[in-house]
């Protein structure tokens, strides 16, 4: 599951996303640091072969905040989006909760930003997709976001069968973070 992520600005090239979706929706409110369920959060989405920065709702239908890998090609809820309206997340990291509710930060070892796959709806709403944890993230949780890599966010907006294969390839190389204290 994937309850909570954040967003800094530790980055130029996540600067300028944030920068591009307020261009694109200035009355949008949004402001750096940890992003709750039901709140508006940046969105790469794919058109005509063209990259966008766009804010969406976390929440499909103002609820679905995760939809599972193993199911999301199967549940008609969720694959017409998957054919036609792929996302990314970006992020600068990922919290966990083990089973005393203690908070655990993911991050990526080296890269300052992480690209959660999402799939969005007509409405501008959109869900992250998760899948079976593995390490480090196993350890506390059984479940995570699919990350998809940077090398890979064309084939993941635009091509529906390399997408499908990137649902069960995860890119991983996280390290947890203590806490983060800079938001």
């Amino acid at each position: 599951m994937c309850g909570r992520y954040f967003i800094l600005a530790n980055h130029p090239k996540l600067t300028e996303i944030i920068e591009k979706a307020q261009k694109a929706s200035p009355s949008v409110p949004f402001q750096l640091g940890e992003v709750f369920p039901g709140t508006m959060a940046p969105l790469l989405i794919g058109h005509q072969h063209k990259i966008y920065a766009r804010f969406a709702h976390w929440g499909l239908y103002h609820k679905i905040i995760n939809a599972r890998q193993e199911t999301l090609l199967s549940k008609p809820v969720f694959a017409s989006d998957f054919e036609k309206r792929r996302a990314l997340v970006p992020v600068s990291g990922f919290y966990e909760w083990d089973q005393h509710k203690k908070r655990y930060c993911f991050v990526h070892q080296e890269e300052p930003i992480l690209y959660l796959a999402a799939i969005y709806n007509e409405n501008h709403e959109f869900t992250i997709i998760t899948t079976d944890a593995k390490a480090p993230v196993q350890a506390i949780h059984h479940r995570m976001p699919v990350i998809i890599s940077f090398h890979d966010i064309q084939k993941w907006l635009f091509d529906t069968s390399k997408a499908i294969e990137l649902l069960k390839e995860s890119y991983l190389d996280l390290k947890i973070k203590e806490e983060v204290t800079s938001l």
